[in-house]
Formats: C-alpha cells, structure tokens, sequence
C-alpha cells in the first residue's frame, strides 16, 4: 500500500497522525510508521478509515472511487470536512433551506 496516498488523504481530510490514531485506537507512531512505508494497516483498520471518509480504492490501488459525485459535490464535501463544526452546521442549514425552495418551486 503506497504510504503517500495514505498520508495524502488523511491530509485531504484535515486530520492530524493523532486524531487518526485515536480513531483506530492505535498509536501516532504507528500511524508515523504507515506513512513512512514501514507498515501498513491491516483490512479492518483500512475499513475504519474508509467509513471516516477515506478512499479506500485509492490508497490501495491510485485509482480514485469515481461514484455518482460530481466535481462540484467533491468540492463542497471537502469544504464540508474542513469546516468547524459551526461551519458545518451553517453548510447543513444553507443546504436545507436551497433544497426546501427547490421542493417548493421557488427560485433561489
């Protein structure tokens, strides 16, 4: 598994070794020990990582999941993940009060 894939997406995602370890209940070490090519996580923890936000295909294999998401889509979900959660919380607001128009027929 080629460890600066790994490092570039936990760096897309706005997450520190640390907050990864925790996450996987692992030490920052041995996070550090990943991205240094040293080791890699086994099937289980890549699991957790992929459910955290982690493409999973990518790390594994440099293709990226295509999905059903759009540029536009990518763009707001990272803005989405490196927003406080305040930021969030406006995000969550601003898109249900457009999608409520657009149900209702009024133009935004």
């Amino acid at each position: 598994m080629p460890n600066n894939r790994l490092k570039e997406e936990r760096k897309r995602l706005g997450a520190s070794q640390q907050d990864w370890a925790e996450l996987l209940a692992v030490t920052r070490q041995t996070i550090a020990e990943w991205e240094a090519g040293n080791s890699a996580p086994d099937t289980v923890q890549l699991g957790v990582l992929a459910k955290s936000g982690v493409d999973a295909l990518y790390v594994v294999t440099g293709q990226r999941s295509a999905g059903n998401v759009t540029p536009k889509e990518t763009t707001l979900l990272d803005n989405f993940r490196n927003s406080s959660e305040t930021g969030q919380d406006a995000i969550l607001r601003t898109a249900f009060a457009l999608a409520e128009q657009k149900i209702k027929g009024v133009s935004a």
